[in-house]
């Protein structure tokens, strides 16, 4: 996650809120910063916006696209990739269809079954 993830007021109050409830809030708030820079969400398809609109603020990055998660001014939240997929739902829902409807072999299943497994994709 970029530094201006964390400048977002949605995000500020959160940190905030816990932080307050502390009784050490600075090794706290570094605790936090820390388990929060990384984020794990799948992306199943290789689009992306590369460059992002006018005003468009850019939050943070991933190995796929340097504009992962971005916002326009407190009216757009944009994520490339899916965060309301699960492994579970991937596999179950995409993989798995795939491979009944014969577009993935036993080999290229059991392979795309390991990267999610292992937060790759």
């Amino acid at each position: 996650m970029r530094d201006e993830f964390f400048e977002e007021p949605f995000v500020k109050n959160i940190i905030d809120q816990y932080i307050d409830n502390s009784d050490d809030p600075k090794a706290t708030k570094e605790q936090l910063m820390k388990e929060m820079g990384t984020l794990i969400v799948h992306a199943v398809h290789g689009d992306h916006v590369a460059t992002l609109p006018q005003g468009a603020v850019n939050l943070g990055y991933s190995d796929r696209t340097e504009n992962e998660i971005w916002r326009i001014e407190d009216k757009v939240l944009a994520f490339q990739s899916h965060p309301e997929f699960n492994s579970n739902f991937i596999e179950e829902l995409i993989i798995n269809k795939m491979y009944d409807v014969g577009k993935l072999d036993d080999m290229q299943k059991d392979e795309v079954l390991e990267r999610i497994n292992d937060n790759e994709l």
